[in-house]
């Protein structure tokens, strides 16, 4: 992929921003589906969850969230993310029926991470209240990612483009796009999101401060070179994107993002993530 990205920078006229081109180049891990795991605690996609013993399955609103995936940490492809923890299973959830698009500072706990260390005591817990997605397999591969064009991460990494090279760099961008969708559907881990709206970055630090984002005021805020800096720490955990062998439509053929600080990251605080749905 990264010869194909040489070649993209060449063909737009980009060649003078070549290193910060490839120097904000992210690795991710694609999640294929594959045919269905008998091996209890393994990465899939749908079914029922593994969970710890007691432990609750998540609600909001007074509604029972829908399990999409869990992804056992211990069996990523070498070489393996540092940021994630070695041995742990993380189960995301959603609530697909709440139209919580992330924008609202209530939409609060309408995505969940649940971070389970090991797996001892775990079963596969099932929830009769709850739509069950089919179940797959889950295969990983690497990937590479780049920020979209008007994302904080795009200007943290310090681009001096010109307007000319900037919308060189949106179509640069859009053909790059164009290859990693030739394994659609774009399930993803780590790395740039394949972004369908608005910086997500700046969207999480704000409401996650209990702004809503619901229209433009907050970004005219007088603090808001402040926050844009705050909002530099916010990373991709994890990309769902619509799927139809999973029955999971996100708007009009959307993307669901689950976001977290990476210093949260660190810490394995994946109570703190924030949940955002794009679409177009």
């Amino acid at each position: 992929m990264i010869e194909e990205l040489d070649g993209l920078i060449t063909r737009h006229g980009l060649s003078r921003v070549r290193k910060k081109i490839h120097d904000s180049v992210a690795p991710a891990i694609r999640l294929r589906k594959t045919g269905r795991s008998d091996r209890p605690f393994s990465s899939r996609f749908g079914g029922a969850p593994d969970l710890i013993d007691g432990t609750d399955w998540p609600t909001h609103k007074g509604r029972t969230l829908t399990f999409l995936c869990q992804i056992e940490c211990a069996y990523l492809p070498a070489p393996r993310p540092t940021e994630l923890p070695a041995n742990a299973l993380l189960s995301f959830f959603y609530d697909p029926d709440g139209e919580s698009w992330g924008f609202d500072p209530a939409d609060r706990g309408a995505g969940v991470v649940i971070f389970q260390p090991d797996n001892r005591g775990s079963n596969v817990c099932y929830n009769n209240n709850v739509r069950v997605l089919p179940e797959f397999g889950m295969t990983f591969e690497h990937a590479y990612t780049l920020p979209p064009e008007d994302s904080v991460a795009m200007a943290e990494a310090g681009f001096d483009f010109s307007k000319d090279e900037r919308m060189k760099y949106f179509d640069l961008h859009l053909e790059f796009d164009a290859l990693l969708n030739a394994n659609s559907p774009l399930h993803q881990i780590l790395g740039h999101p394949l972004q369908i709206q608005n910086d997500m970055q700046i969207e999480c630090e704000l409401t996650s401060r209990g702004i809503n984002c619901g229209d433009s005021k907050p970004y005219a805020a007088p603090d808001i070179n402040q926050k844009r800096r705050a909002a530099a720490d916010w990373r991709l955990l994890c990309q769902i994107d619509s799927d139809q062998a999973l029955d999971i439509m996100w708007g009009d053929v959307g993307m669901l993002y689950f976001w977290i600080r990476r210093s949260d990251l660190l810490e394995n605080r994946f109570d703190r993530t924030w949940t955002i749905l794009q679409c177009s």
